[in-house]
């Protein structure tokens, strides 16, 4: 019996968004879309996984999409093949499509049509000589989609279209290597996936089935988001009237020290949901510095220290509290703050402030 390592939640910069139809005959473009996103470094989202019910379904497609740099859209089977309603064209995969469309506009207008850090890119396929290949042309620009005529050829273009993208890996691939670990797919969890008829996939089991293959592979090489379970040093909380201050001190932390800080301004995209991106955020964070100032502790910066001190007790993070210029009376702090000792700055550029705090994130002492 396989046993599954727990497959880590990738960050937005390496997530991809696979939205295909789930039906027999197509759940294998599921399975070669799921092994090119692995293979190519990043992790998979979609709307096969399971969600709160009680959330809309287009609210949770949303949320998704916005999480995704990429996204990924088969849509073969968008029109009705007979009279049968259960076998009726799945109208949702142009809605998701268009959603996706939406997302990446909307992220242009914010920004600039030329801003990387938050656009949202696209990998558009259907079969050749499909009908709905017509109104897809008139949707986007035809250089935008691929035609395939196999889920073989389905694999490959959607592998090199993300390995080009942006590659995790540290060694240069071939596609036949990746058409091996496919080959071994089918071999031996064909029925598993591919023949059930069945709507339920469990996407986490699948992702680990494929990455186990991959890791038996001699030129498998993790990507750097999925064996680093901290990649950022220290995460800001702040309230944001303090904003200007903080940046002066992330600025020396990241520039003197070339440490990775996170901070919500430069992290969070507009339109996306900012509680939940904080709570990912902090697990993914080494150290916690709370942020106190002569200004009142801030709305979501409550959702943070409590966040960070479930983290704290559960031994999984440091929790730094430093107090900023013109703090005032050190007994406003909160009791369950003073447990710690904290760092504290008489000026901005206060030397001995940054080192403790810099000792406090790296627990090493310059």
């Amino acid at each position: 019996m396989n046993e599954y390592i727990s497959f880590p939640e990738p960050d937005r910069n390496h997530t991809v968004f696979i939205h295909c139809p789930l039906e027999p005959g197509h759940r294998e473009h599921l399975c070669a879309l799921t092994l090119a996103v692995i293979a190519s470094g990043h992790g998979v989202k979609g709307d096969f996984q399971p969600h709160d019910q009680y959330n809309p379904r287009l609210h949770v497609l949303a949320q998704y999409i916005s999480e995704s740099k990429y996204s990924i859209h088969d849509c073969s089977f968008c029109q009705m093949t007979n009279t049968k309603a259960s076998q009726y064209g799945r109208y949702n995969l142009p809605i998701e499509l268009g959603m996706a469309l939406a997302e990446r506009h909307r992220i242009q207008r914010i920004y600039n049509r030329d801003s990387e850090k938050y656009f949202h890119e696209m990998f558009v396929c259907v079969r050749k000589n499909h009908a709905y290949h017509k109104i897809l042309s008139g949707l986007i620009k035809l250089d935008d989609i691929s035609l395939y005529n196999s889920t073989d050829e389905l694999l490959q273009k959607a592998f090199q279209w993300l390995y080009h993208k942006d590659t995790s890996l540290k060694n240069n691939l071939r596609f036949e290597q990746v058409q091996q670990v496919w080959e071994i797919f089918k071999d031996k969890y064909k029925v598993k996936y591919c023949q059930n008829d069945g709507h339920g996939v469990n996407i986490e089991e699948l992702s680990n089935d494929i990455l186990n293959i991959c890791k038996e592979t001699d030129w498998w090489q993790y990507p750097e988001w999925m064996t680093n379970k901290y990649p950022y040093d220290v995460f800001l909380a702040h309230n944001s009237k303090d904003r200007e201050t903080i940046l002066k001190i992330k600025g020396r932390i990241e520039n003197d020290f070339k440490l990775k800080t996170w901070i919500d301004i430069q992290e969070i995209p507009p339109g996306s949901p900012v509680t939940q991106q904080i709570e990912h955020a902090i697990t993914r964070c080494k150290t916690i510095a709370i942020f106190f100032s002569q200004h009142d502790v801030g709305n979501w910066q409550f959702g943070e220290i409590a966040i960070a001190m479930a983290r704290c007790f559960e031994k999984e993070t440091t929790v730094i509290p430093v107090l900023l210029p013109n703090f005032g009376d050190k007994n406003q702090l909160p009791l369950f703050i003073r447990i710690f000792r904290w760092v504290e700055f008489s000026t901005v550029e206060d030397p001995l402030a940054i080192k403790e705090l810099i000792w406090g994130i790296t627990g090493k002492r310059s």
